[in-house]
């Protein structure tokens, strides 16, 4: 007889970027082991109803006296048994949260949350993982939270799979809202649009800018204006590259009470945006 299928229930929630302290790694950290915890009991209840105790065939003293093959094989079918169904009950009951850390040298210390996070340096780290811990065999059961501050991708990728859908989808719901809880609102700069948004910007910037000095200049020869409008481009979108990963990291840890960079570079950029704004019309009324 063919077995039921499986059904696997998949969830994926990707974030642009995301800040926070290592109390805020602390309490996804807590909330993962409480769902864990709950797919735990639920696996063993499930294993316990479908391999009830075995029992025992006759009582070890009587099976001492009676030294019949048959009362002996009886026995050792039994121990052999309930020691399968022990051994099975204690990788299920294995089931947790194991948490990775790994610095810029590609160094990693993998172990308990709490224990790893003691060991953390804000200044050095590359990546961190969330990972749920399931027993082998148990294909379908899957949880984890990517975190990765040297990437031009999502700085925060999440994935939840269970055969139990109910699960699966409380999962998404409580971990969402825990990053939630650390996404910023810039993280929009880091999406594609963002980018180009924001590139614009500062290209938009970069032209004000130079025809302010050409209108101070004076300059008659197109020519130069040409050379130097493109030397003026070229230098502005490298700085704009390397300063758009400094300004906004996908993964950054403060400090308590610490704000994050892009929070305090944002102010500056938008008082360099009005600035040129405002130069641009007080020129043109003047003009």
């Amino acid at each position: 007889m063919a077995d039921n299928p499986k059904r696997i229930t998949r969830r994926h929630r990707e974030w642009q970027a995301w800040t926070g302290t290592t109390a805020d790694l602390e309490r996804i950290a807590k909330v993962m082991s409480q769902l864990m915890d709950q797919r735990r009991e639920s696996l063993v209840a499930k294993y316990e109803a479908e391999h009830p105790k075995p029992t025992a065939p006759v009582d070890e003293e009587k099976a001492a006296e009676d030294v019949t093959a048959t009362v002996y094989f009886e026995l050792m079918d039994y121990k052999s048994a309930m020691q399968q169904r022990d051994a099975e009950l204690e990788r299920l009951n294995d089931v947790g949260v194991r948490f990775s850390l790994v610095d810029n040298h590609s160094d990693e210390v993998i172990g308990d949350p709490a224990a790893v996070l003691m060991e953390f340096d804000k200044r050095t780290y590359r990546a961190l993982t969330f990972e749920g811990r399931f027993p082998p065999r148990h294909y379908g059961e899957s949880l984890s939270i990517k975190m990765n501050r040297s990437t031009p991708a999502p700085g925060v990728k999440f994935e939840v799979e269970s055969v139990d859908p109910g699960w699966a989808k409380q999962a998404m719901a409580e971990i969402s809202e825990e990053i939630d809880h650390g996404a910023p609102w810039w993280g929009f700069f880091r999406s594609m649009l963002g980018t180009v948004i924001f590139n614009l910007i500062v290209y938009l910037m970069v032209v004000v800018t130079f025809s302010l000095l050409v209108d101070l200049a004076d300059w008659k020869n197109k020519y130069w204006i040409a050379a130097a409008a493109a030397g003026v481009f070229v230098i502005a979108m490298q700085v704009v590259e390397s300063s758009f990963r400094l300004i906004f990291p996908p993964v950054e840890i403060v400090a308590e009470g610490e704000k994050p960079r892009g929070a305090r570079v944002i102010p500056y950029l938008v008082a360099l945006a009005l600035a040129a704004v405002v130069s641009v019309a007080v020129n043109t009324i003047g003009g």
